[in-house]
């Protein structure tokens, strides 16, 4: 499955390092420019998960409408105050994302002023697509590391 996750912090690098793992294709987006060369030059994510190196086969970019052509499957590793641009960043480029059809987010708490869970920010925000939260008592070390862990998705 092609998947993107957008955003490059330690819970976006550590599924895309899993999802790498498990043999999908993967890009990883960082919403910083200077994050995406950064993990593009050393392969680690030093800020956010040290000690934890992505594979070459993890592709890395930063235009997400480029990106999106071939995506599958969009995770959303942004903050939950972020999630209604990223989402809006997303919409402008669905014209071309024709084999998109779920978004999931992994974002905790609700949005400012508004008070929705990322999967109502979602869903008004992509409206055609379908939208998802995984969540779980797990952190991003325990991911990147393989351990087992327990998540649900909704």
């Amino acid at each position: 499955m092609n998947i993107v996750v957008v955003g490059a912090g330690a819970w976006g690098t550590a599924f895309a390092l899993h999802l790498s793992r498990l043999g999908h294709t993967v890009t990883l987006a960082p919403r910083r420019f200077e994050q995406a060369l950064a993990l593009a030059s050393t392969r680690e994510n030093a800020d956010y998960l040290p000690g934890f190196k992505l594979p070459q086969s993890v592709q890395l970019g930063h235009e997400l409408t480029p990106i999106l052509m071939e995506a599958e499957l969009v995770l959303l590793a942004c903050p939950s105050q972020a999630l209604r641009e990223t989402c809006s960043r997303i919409a402008a480029g669905l014209g071309l994302a024709t084999q998109l059809k779920l978004v999931v987010s992994l974002a905790k708490g609700l949005e400012l002023g508004t008070h929705l869970r990322p999967t109502e920010v979602m869903a008004a925000t992509l409206p055609t697509l379908a939208v998802g939260t995984l969540t779980g008592p797990t952190n991003a070390a325990e991911v990147a590391a393989g351990k087992p862990c327990a998540m649900v998705l909704a």
